[in-house]
């Protein structure tokens, strides 16, 4: 069965409609990563004073931010750290030897499906 209202039902609501005040835009979320990289030059600066990633890690999420001391330690690491360690990999591409084809030529391989498959001695293929 249909409800029914009344019909000066919707001035009232049209009415509040249009009285509304405009509401707050909402701030735009961020990344953790981009939170932290903001306070990152403090919290070295705690950890010189012989604060540990945990207590930062505390008092960043007191202030609201849930992040855990894995994920604290990794972004707060250095950007020089991180090409150090890039630097001194060695390079393990290897130059093909003269008369060894290079990775822009291609070697043919046949399909799997064009190769015929072995025959077994011993097996009859008649049975």
């Amino acid at each position: 069965m249909t409800k029914l209202y009344d019909v000066a039902l919707s001035e009232i609501i049209k009415e509040r409609l249009t009285q509304l005040e405009e509401k707050p835009k909402p701030k735009p979320k961020v990344p953790a990563r981009r939170i932290i990289e903001q306070f990152k030059d403090a919290a070295r600066q705690a950890m010189a004073k012989g604060y540990t990633l945990a207590e930062i890690r505390q008092l960043a999420q007191e202030a609201g931010l849930e992040v855990s001391v894995s994920t604290l330690k990794t972004y707060l690491r250095s950007r020089k750290a991180k090409k150090k360690v890039a630097a001194g990999k060695p390079n393990v591409t290897r130059q093909p030897t003269k008369g060894e084809p290079g990775p822009e030529e291609a070697v043919a391989t046949p399909s799997p499906e064009s190769t015929p498959l072995p025959h077994h001695a011993g097996f009859n293929e008649d049975n």
